[in-house]
């Protein structure tokens, strides 16, 4: 009965995914959604096709195909067993793909993670949280050193970058409206003078490769094969805008050889939030160490994904990620847009402790 009905099942199936991911996707755009489309579609048109193929062998050899009861008009040859065999495979296999990728998505929106789908689970949390409640000692996440900002001031001067001295504490800082080149003439300077002071860097960019970004970084640094461990840099670039360019592959190489720790995100601001927490424990695991030191974490052209997500995504990507970071302790937070809107600026504007933005026409109308 399972093969006479293989058909209309996988076309059902193929409807709902259609139906259910136009849902999702109402408020959003839909790319990375419609993306999910193509694996399950692919399993159901093999099993279509096979399916229709053993029919054939059958109606070729008997002159007759399977009748609507479902009973076949004589047993099947060994060859039309497999083929029968091989469609209802690959439906279920299509079936695993529909239901893995509604997790995900489930995932995605409830968690903002592309990654843990058991340990994201709420009773699995729930008893993750009470272990951790329970525990003696504090652990390496929640041990922070304290961030020395007189140090990061001095390292913000070096940089060119004057600080109000009335801010006595700076948690998150804004660099928006520059390009890539005037920003770089501020970020590098800034990191590599951290990274001296043995500070922890993670750099995340969704707007180029990380390569050229890692090579500024270490032309500005004294001795780079020491400090180049203390980098972890976030690809959001590669994932989304690289395609099937061989180079990106090639830079990466490179940057890995520098002793960079390089991770490429899941697609989607969710996946960059769930790189920025891997690269977070890439760091963790060289430290060697039960305290965690002063981290400066970069931000940059984070906005690119826009293009490819919602607006909305953007700004729940800063509200979580400022304010988590400030509470996580011993992390400054560092956003570069070289493109801005009023209403994200406005968003960033509420958090930063310092903030630079390039006078546009669109931020004195956002004032």
């Amino acid at each position: 009965m399972i093969s006479i009905n293989l058909i209309t099942n996988s076309l059902a199936l193929l409807a709902f995914v259609v139906a259910f991911y136009t849902l999702f996707a109402r408020e959003r755009k839909t790319p990375y959604i419609t993306n999910y489309i193509f694996p399950p579609a692919a399993w159901m048109l093999i099993a279509m096709v096979v399916f229709i193929l053993q029919q054939m062998l059958t109606w070729w050899r008997t002159g007759t195909a399977v009748t609507t009861s479902g009973t076949q008009p004589s047993p099947l040859t060994r060859s039309e067993s497999l083929l029968l065999w091989i469609a209802t495979g690959c439906f279920y296999i299509g079936v695993f793909w529909i239901l893995l990728n509604i997790w995900r998505l489930h995932n995605r929106q409830v968690n903002f993670r592309d990654d843990n789908l058991l340990k994201n689970l709420r009773i699995v949390r729930r008893f993750r949280n009470r272990r951790s409640w329970r525990r003696q000692t504090r652990s390496y996440e929640h041990n922070p050193a304290e961030v020395d900002f007189s140090a990061l001031r001095q390292a913000l001067e070096n940089a060119g970058v004057k600080v109000a001295s009335e801010v006595q504490q700076i948690r998150t800082m804004a660099i928006c409206g520059y390009s890539l080149s005037q920003s770089d003439k501020i970020v590098t300077k800034i990191a590599s003078e951290l990274i001296g002071r043995e500070w922890l860097v993670q750099y995340a960019t969704c707007c180029r490769h990380p390569y050229q970004w890692v090579n500024s970084v270490k032309t500005l640094t004294n001795a780079w094969a020491q400090h180049a461990k203390n980098i972890a840099v976030v690809d959001g670039y590669t994932p989304h805008f690289g395609f099937t360019d061989s180079i990106h592959a090639i830079r990466t190489l490179e940057v890995e050889k520098e002793g960079v720790s390089y991770i490429a995100t899941p697609e989607s601001f969710a996946g960059v939030h769930t790189a920025t927490a891997k690269a977070f424990n890439r760091l963790k695991s060289k430290s060697g160490s039960d305290v965690r030191l002063p981290t400066l974490i970069i931000y940059e052209g984070c906005r690119a994904l826009v293009d490819l997500e919602s607006v909305e995504q953007y700004r729940i990507f800063l509200r979580h990620v400022v304010t988590s970071e400030r509470m996580w302790g011993g992390m400054v937070t560092l956003f570069v847009e070289p493109e801005t809107d009023p209403t994200s600026l406005a968003v960033i504007s509420t958090y930063a402790d310092y903030r630079s933005v390039m006078e546009t026409p669109e931020v004195e109308n956002a004032k």
